[in-house]
């Protein structure tokens, strides 16, 4: 997926494929994986106040 998003950013802005990758996965680590830390603390501390 990711090398398709940066096929698309490459001939969308008029950059080679490997310049469009680093904005491709800074921007799959902010909106895919940063969030899952939060919810992983969350569900720790609900785990340890036996609320789940």
């Amino acid at each position: 997926m990711e090398l398709l998003l940066s096929g698309a950013l490459a001939q969308t802005i008029g950059v080679s494929p490997a310049e469009a990758l680093p904005p491709v996965l800074l921007f799959r680590a902010l909106t895919f994986w940063l969030p899952v830390l939060p919810g992983w603390l969350a569900l720790l501390w609900l785990q340890r106040r036996k609320a789940l």
